[in-house]
């Protein structure tokens, strides 16, 4: 396939966030990927979504590295620092650890917050 189009000058602070956690689909951005059988479903793709926003950067980091470990194919360099995590292709095993991982953190923050 040929190489993705250069990426855009720098987003905003939330933008930017987002790029690390997630990759736009580049066809049609509004329309989510249908639901497969045995990988995680759309619901449950925002969930994780939503939860990562929450996250700090070193928690984003760790979590991208547990990527990294279980499921490489769903990590794409963006840059020198940079990083994307397409949650459509984390198999439902990842998916589940980084689940656990990211609703830890952002549960036991929410509680900080309080």
């Amino acid at each position: 396939p040929p190489p993705p189009p250069s990426p855009p000058p720098p987003p905003p602070p939330f933008a930017r966030r987002y790029t690390l956690i997630t990759q736009a689909a580049a066809i049609d951005p509004g329309r989510p990927m249908p639901d497969r059988p045995g990988w995680p479903t759309f619901a449950q793709k925002k969930k994780l979504y939503d939860l990562c926003t929450k996250l700090s950067l070193a928690d984003l980091n760790q979590m991208v590295q547990m990527v990294q470990k279980g499921c490489q194919a769903a990590v794409q360099q963006c840059g020198h620092k940079e990083v994307e995590v397409d949650v459509d292709e984390l198999d439902m095993d990842t998916f589940n650890k980084v689940l656990g991982f990211v609703g830890g953190k952002t549960s036991s923050k929410v509680k900080a917050d309080q």
